[in-house]
């Protein structure tokens, strides 16, 4: 898949070699159906790319905003419907913006909220209840070492992923 995806111009994997291991095993010897997720800030440029990559694996159509509930909702009842059942979640989806707490602006720390923390939150929501009703499943939330410790002109970035490592604890439970 990694090879197939190198081959449409726009395209980059950004899965880590842990989790890319971990995804690999979980999948090898069964045929399995991957829901691509495709985010930017132009949507036109999403649309040639989500164009481009169809030609490569079977889509789950549409691609969405993270932070309304029901494109998200909607995104995972079309995936148990093309696929009959939803075995792994992997949120990924997030923005950083670069400044100085002083200089963010609220509706910048309310962005970035809304798409690290909401976004996982509400992905989280629809898949877990149709994980459950095809006998179980496993979601993978994405955080970063910047919720482990701050970084200077990452205040609101860190705050995001501490708190998406503190959910997925939680959730965990």
């Amino acid at each position: 898949l990694r090879r197939d995806f190198a081959s449409v111009p726009g395209t980059q994997i950004v899965v880590g070699q842990p989790i890319s291991h971990r995804i690999d095993h979980m999948l090898s010897g069964s045929r399995s159906n991957i829901a691509v997720k495709i985010f930017g800030p132009d949507l036109g440029e999403l649309r040639r790319l989500t164009e481009s990559v169809k030609s490569v694996v079977q889509e789950v159509p549409g691609a969405v905003d993270v932070t309304d509930e029901q494109q998200v909702a909607a995104m995972v009842e079309r995936a148990v419907a093309e696929f009959g059942r939803l075995d792994l979640l992997v949120s990924n989806a997030g923005i950083g913006i670069i400044g100085m707490t002083v200089e963010m602006s609220l509706a910048d720390w309310r962005r970035q909220m809304a798409v690290n923390v909401d976004g996982v939150f509400l992905s989280v929501n629809p898949a877990i209840p149709a994980m459950r009703r095809s006998g179980g499943g496993s979601v993978i939330l994405m955080s970063s070492v910047a919720g482990l410790r701050g970084s200077a002109g990452l205040a609101g970035y860190s705050a995001t992923k501490g708190a998406v490592r503190l959910f997925a604890k939680s959730v965990a439970l």
